[in-house]
């Protein structure tokens, strides 16, 4: 398989929602910062009018502590390989992969992937797990936050397959949630984001061709799939076929005449 088939299905693993919108830097920031700084606002606003839990007991800071967050980190990493060699097999070659393309144009550095993976980790974590799973528990949570993030699709099995490999790793972060504090959850998020970011980041500019509009995703088939490459090898191939001098298959050439001579 090639490199550009491996880094395209790697791509998908990236925890974001599917956007049907022109994406740019600026608003993938914004999109950033409102996961930072709203989505914690359900949590804090509900558990305190409703359970009387004050934000500081929320955000667990008694379990601020290095081995939950290292037993985070190793975790997120560790699952966000296991997620790139899944992402490897076959059945996801046709993936209708949407963000790939959006990404590709932001150029980002290694600091844009550190900041949209704390974003993603510290609000998201918050939200679902400290909110969310306070009265759904931990396996309706897990599978409604790999549901809003577009991986269990009824009308993309193949998407749906994705799904169901990563929420072992939803599912961890849920019940280490119980057990470990919030901190654990919120590395291991942050861990196996950027990891995933780092991966797509290296490879942007080696992997990808300019001049490729985003109708080319959109539509369903990546410029760089299966047959898009097949399409163009063909035609590169399209020409007519070269004979040595002498075949028998060599077209029929009369000879010149010449009229003095005759």
């Amino acid at each position: 398989m090639n490199s550009v088939n491996s880094f395209r299905k790697s791509f998908i693993a990236a925890d974001f929602v599917v956007f049907s919108f022109p994406m740019t830097k600026r608003k993938l920031y914004l999109l950033g910062l409102i996961t930072l700084l709203a989505f914690p606002i359900p949590t804090f606003l509900g558990l305190y009018f409703a359970e009387g839990i004050l934000p500081l007991e929320i955000l667990d800071l008694d379990n601020f502590l290095w081995w939950p967050m290292l037993m985070g980190l190793l975790l997120g990493t560790g699952y966000a390989g296991v997620a790139l060699l899944a992402m490897q097999a076959r059945v996801f070659d046709k993936l209708p992969v949407r963000i790939e393309n959006i990404v590709r144009q932001m150029k980002l550095s290694v600091l844009d992937c550190i900041f949209l993976s704390f974003c993603a980790g510290f609000g998201e974590e918050l939200l679902f797990r400290s909110g969310v799973q306070f009265y759904l528990g931990p396996i309706i949570t897990s599978v409604v936050f790999v549901a809003i993030h577009g991986y269990l699709n009824p009308f993309h099995w193949r998407m749906s397959i994705y799904g169901l490999i990563v929420l072992p790793f939803i599912l961890i972060l849920s019940y280490g949630f119980e057990t470990q504090g919030l901190w654990f959850a919120i590395v291991a998020h942050f861990a196996y984001d950027l990891v995933l970011f780092l991966v797509i980041t290296k490879t942007n500019d080696e992997q990808f061709e300019d001049g490729w509009s985003a109708e080319h995703t959109y539509m369903g088939e990546a410029p760089w799939s299966d047959q898009s490459q097949s399409t163009q090898t063909d035609e590169d191939h399209t020409s007519l076929p070269e004979h040595p001098e002498g075949s028998r298959h060599s077209p029929d050439v009369t000879p010149e005449v010449d009229e003095d001579s005759q």
